[in-house]
């Protein structure tokens, strides 16, 4: 039996073994598009952020190219809930920042630093807001933006036959 994984740090959420990525994401995305805006057959639930932090983190991590102001959108809704995951916030602000929105980006990690009680993130946080700064300053965002790698899959075998290489 093949499991599909995310050369990521971070799993997809709800991760299943066996149907193809592409369609694994798109029925994924659906569904928790459907529990966060509802249809004909259940109840909206606009108000999960923990559905809204799982539909960004698939926009975040979309095989065969991340769709950034999507996924950052979603983190901030999130991030308003009180269910809220705690990275939410972060996510939202880094999101932002590397799809080119610098001064969402900034108010976004200024709350980070106001509101987190881990030393190291808000360290972080002014980190990236000295970034955004500078880079307004001197007219090259791209100084403020981090080189994302496209998101792939990798087949491995859960057995000792060789997994087949990622499909193109």
């Amino acid at each position: 039996m093949r499991h599909f994984t995310i050369d990521n740090p971070y799993p997809l959420p709800r991760e299943a073994p066996n149907p193809p990525q592409s369609v694994r994401s798109i029925n994924c995305r659906n569904g928790l598009t459907r529990g966060i805006h509802g249809n004909a057959r259940s109840r909206p639930n606009p108000s999960s952020g923990t559905l809204a932090f799982q539909l960004g983190f698939l926009y975040y991590v979309r095989t065969g190219g991340r769709d950034l102001r999507r996924a950052a959108e979603m983190f901030e809704r999130a991030a308003r809930q009180p269910d809220a995951p705690p990275q939410a916030a972060r996510f939202a602000a880094f999101a932002r920042q590397n799809a080119g929105d610098l001064h969402v980006a900034y108010e976004l990690w200024s709350r980070v630093a106001e509101t987190s009680t881990n030393q190291y993130l808000r360290e972080m946080a002014a980190r990236e807001m000295d970034r955004i700064t500078n880079a307004l300053a001197s007219g090259r965002l791209d100084q403020a933006r981090n080189r994302l790698a496209t998101p792939r899959v990798l087949i491995r075998s859960t057995d000792d036959t060789p997994a087949s290489p990622p499909q193109r």
